[in-house]
């Protein structure tokens, strides 16, 4: 149980339906990126994405970047 008294990943926010992170699945608040699909991601997942695929030579993980650009767009809040 989270602060809202529901499950922490639980989407539905008294009534409110949330987004859900395209990174990790739990709900989008405030703190979200916006992409050009209307898709988001909590802005803490996505820069922890970008720190990782920045950090090393990872072929995993540009082509889950690729994807979610594909899937996605571009962000239109926040790059990386």
């Amino acid at each position: 149980m989270d602060s809202r008294g529901v499950y922490e990943a639980s989407l539905e926010d008294g009534g409110i339906q949330r987004q859900p992170c395209l990174l990790s699945g739990y709900p989008v608040y405030s703190n979200g990126v916006s992409f050009d699909s209307g898709k988001q991601a909590n802005k803490d997942d996505w820069q922890k994405f970008g720190r990782m695929l920045k950090a090393g030579n990872s072929q995993e993980l540009a082509a889950i970047l690729k994807f979610i650009t594909q899937w996605c767009g571009n962000s239109t809040t926040f790059s990386m």
